[in-house]
């Protein structure tokens, strides 16, 4: 399961992904950049995991401490 938050609403979800796999080979976070319907450059947050329980609570702690993931471990 993977999610993906865009910084802005509008955003398209052509682009690259970049993931960081955590050590324990659990679940996943990055960012995602590409192109928004209007030609801007975009970020977002992604994350992936076994569940979309996990994949949720991954991006919940990717957004609270702001990119940096497995703060609390």
């Amino acid at each position: 399961m993977s999610l993906i938050r865009a910084s802005r609403r509008a955003a398209s979800l052509q682009g690259t992904l970049y993931f960081v796999l955590h050590p324990n080979g659990l679940n996943m976070s990055g960012r995602w950049v590409g192109l928004g319907y209007n030609g801007r450059i975009m970020t977002g947050w992604a994350s992936m995991g076994q569940t979309q329980e996990e994949s949720e609570e991954t991006m919940t702690k990717l957004m609270q401490s702001q990119g940096v993931p497995y703060v609390d471990e």
